[in-house]
Formats: structure tokens, C-alpha cells, sequence
């Protein structure tokens, strides 16, 4: 594939909806596919030597091949050689770009995680931790959805593949514990003894796929960023007052709880 070819990969347009491309500062050192997602990120003329862009053109040729052959004939049915073949690579090509075929399909890059941390950390020092994480992933997200049409075939083919699920859950681990230890380090705390970043990152996180999925489910009508804003408004503005006031509405319940089942002995291990 020539250098010109790698220069615009498909996928790389406006988010529907946002009126602006999707940007590129979250993924440091460098444009990245993002992980998880066939759409790459538009490569600029300069920065990346003709190395570099043969490798980015390589690692989506064999994302392609492999998004296509499992959507096709399914992830059981396609294996590295045929993912191999229809790239235009030698098998062992494919294992220096991705660790499994589900990697391959999911298009995941393993430097995602230290990139978003790194983004975090780089975010200016005043800004609070729910704003600090909308920032980051707000960007993630839209350059990680910006192919409508391809979020939507991603979509239909994780719901027929449990083996992409999983690997889409462990990426998103990743994702969670990079951004937890991040934002340990710019709060000052350690996040094994301190709840608060893990519950900062869970929370923003959450945003982020509830976002997601209403953004799918109206087929890319809604606007992306509008609908990731509303999200982390819940949790900024409105998240502790709704709890109260449920708190409020619920009937008041002053019995003590029975605690035989906790004081009473396992007999079944006796």
C-alpha cells in the first residue's frame, strides 16, 4: 500500500451531529487508531516518517480484513491465515500488530490506556477531576465513534460475538486503570486507599457508555457531544441532589435489620 494511500484512512470524517472533526490531542505522540474502533484518525502531512505511515497503513488493512471476514462469515469461521490473505501480509506479519483475531477486529490499541493517562495528567492542574475526565474522554469517544456507520455494524457484531465482548470489557479495564492511577497522581492521593478517583473514573466512564448507547439507539441522530455533556452534567450537577431527593420520597423504614443470617453459622461447612 503506498504512502499517499495511508495518508486519509477511511472512517476519518466529522462526528454526526458535532459540526467538527474529532481530535486527535487525546492519543500524545502521534495519531492512533483508537482502540476498539474501525475508524481511524485522519494522518497529517507531516510528523510521521514513510516507516511509520506503512505500519499505520498495514495495521488497518489487516483491521479491515479482519472486521470484514468475522462480520461475513463470523469470528468462529475466520482465522489469522484467511485475516492474513486478504490483507495482503504473511501470517506472522499479523502477530507483530495484534495478539489475537479479536484484537484485529476490534482494531485495539494496547497504548490507549497510557495515553489517556498521560492526557489526564497533561490537563491543567485546576481543573476539577469530573471536568479533567469529560475533556479526555469526550474527545476519546468522538474520534472513537466518528464512522457512523461502522459504530453501527460494531455494534451488531459484538451482539452475536461473546469472544469480542469480552475482549472489549478487558480493554475497557485497562482503560479504567490507567485513568484511575492518573488521576490518583494529579489529586495527590493513592488510589488503593483513597476511593475517590476510582469512583470519579467509574462514574465518568458510566457517562461515557450511557452516552454511547443512546447515541446508537437513535442511529447517530442525537448529537454525540451534546449527549456525553448532558452525562457528565448528571454527575457534576445533578447526581447528589437526585440521590437526596429520592432519599426523600422513599418511606422511612426504623426497623433494625435481622442479622441471623450473618451471626448464624455456616452449618454447611461444620
Amino acid at each position: 500500500m503506498s504512502t499517499t494511500a495511508a495518508r486519509e484512512v477511511p472512517g476519518a470524517r466529522e462526528v454526526p451531529g458535532t459540526h467538527e472533526a474529532p481530535s486527535t490531542r487525546v492519543m500524545q505522540g502521534g495519531p492512533v487508531v483508537p482502540g476498539g474502533q474501525g475508524a481511524a484518525a485522519l494522518l497529517p502531512d507531516d510528523g510521521l516518517s514513510h516507516r511509520e505511515r506503512k505500519k499505520l497503513a498495514t495495521r488497518h488493512a489487516i483491521h479491515e480484513a479482519a472486521f470484514e471476514l468475522a462480520l461475513t462469515a463470523g469470528l468462529a469461521h475466520t482465522t489469522v491465515e484467511q485475516i492474513s490473505e486478504r490483507a495482503g501480509i504473511a501470517p506472522r506479519t499479523f502477530w507483530g500488530y495484534f495478539s489475537s483475531k479479536e484484537d484485529a477486529v476490534l482494531n485495539r490499541d494496547p497504548d490507549t490506556p497510557d495515553k489517556l493517562a498521560r492526557a489526564l495528567l497533561e490537563r491543567p492542574a485546576g481543573e476539577d477531576p469530573v471536568s479533567a475526565l469529560h475533556a479526555v474522554l469526550d474527545d476519546f469517544l468522538a474520534c472513537k465513534l466518528a464512522d457512523r456507520e461502522r459504530s453501527h455494524l460494531r455494534r451488531s457484531l459484538l451482539r452475536r460475538e461473546p469472544s469480542l465482548l469480552a475482549a472489549v470489557a478487558v480493554a475497557f479495564d485497562e482503560i479504567e486503570r490507567a485513568l484511575v492511577e492518573a488521576l490518583g497522581q494529579r489529586m495527590g492521593v493513592t488510589p488503593s486507599e483513597d476511593l475517590r478517583p476510582g469512583v470519579f473514573v467509574a462514574s465518568a466512564c458510566g457517562a461515557c457508555r450511557v452516552a454511547q448507547q443512546r447515541w446508537e439507539e437513535s442511529t447517530g441522530a442525537e448529537d454525540l457531544r451534546d449527549l456525553t455533556q448532558r452525562a457528565f452534567r448528571a454527575i457534576a450537577e445533578g447526581l447528589l441532589h437526585e440521590s437526596r431527593h429520592a432519599n426523600d420520597l422513599r418511606p422511612t423504614d426504623t426497623r433494625q435489620p435481622d442479622m441471623r443470617i450473618c451471626d448464624e453459622p455456616d452449618r454447611r461447612q461444620l
